[in-house]
């Protein structure tokens, strides 16, 4: 009884071995009897340009990773395993790196900020000062920010160029810049028109809570003036 054991034992071992060898002969053979190509060059390309490439000499695409790279668009590979001229056999499947464009950030908010607070800020969001345009104000502080461009909130690539406009605090005798009368009584904006000589055209719009006080201006304040524009106000009744 021990003996007939011991030779099942043995022949099915045996025969699992030929099972084994059987299996992978037949994979080999499926293996080697497919062609062999030449793998393109996918690096720079889109992926559906990949699959373009890639479909007509029977190899698959498979996306392995994603890098951020600022000099390259979104959805472009970087690199590709096996690499461009190697030969493989039909049904290999080439490895790729996509782009996923530059490292974003969000800019961040300038205005109301001395020129020296506006440089640290945008140094720590990995961002870059460009231009600073100076111009005159009497509603904002020498030095301080008034304007950004991109403005707050706008997402765009690490080291990015802001360009900021600063004050460059009360114009000089000769020009007028046109005040900030946002909230303020309308007596307030004819006794400008008076000492300035500029007329302004004053319209009234319902607004019980706002009452003689302007709504609207325009043209915006610190625009300098000059007896060609035309200056206007909506005051609350």
């Amino acid at each position: 009884m021990k003996k007939i054991q011991i030779r099942i034992v043995v022949y099915g071992f045996i025969f699992t071995v030929f099972l084994l060898l059987l299996l992978n002969w037949t994979l080999e053979t499926i293996i080697h009897s497919r062609k062999e190509v030449v793998v393109p060059n996918l690096i720079g390309k889109n992926l559906y340009e990949s699959l373009d490439l890639l479909e007509p000499l029977n190899l698959g695409l498979r996306k392995s990773a994603v890098e951020y790279d600022k000099n390259l668009p979104t959805g472009v590979v970087i690199r590709q395993n096996p690499s461009a001229g190697m030969i493989v056999r039909e049904g290999k499947i080439v490895q790729i790196t996509v782009s996923i464009g530059g490292e974003s950030v969000f800019t961040p908010l300038l205005v109301g900020l001395n020129l020296r607070q506006a440089e640290i800020k945008i140094r720590a969001s990995a961002l870059a000062l460009g231009d600073i345009n100076r111009i005159y104000s009497i509603k904002h502080p020498t030095d301080y920010v008034i304007e950004q461009t991109p403005q707050q909130g706008s997402r765009i690539q690490k080291g990015s160029v802001v360009n900021i406009s600063i004050s460059a605090g009360p114009p000089p005798e000769g020009v007028v810049l046109f005040p900030d009368f946002f909230g303020a009584g309308v007596e307030s904006v004819m006794k400008w028109s008076e000492q300035s000589g500029l007329p302004v055209e004053y319209s009234y719009e319902d607004n019980f809570k706002q009452v003689g006080k302007v709504l609207r201006q325009a043209p915006p304040p610190d625009t300098v003036l000059s007896s060609t524009h035309t200056v206007a106000v909506v005051v609350g009744k």
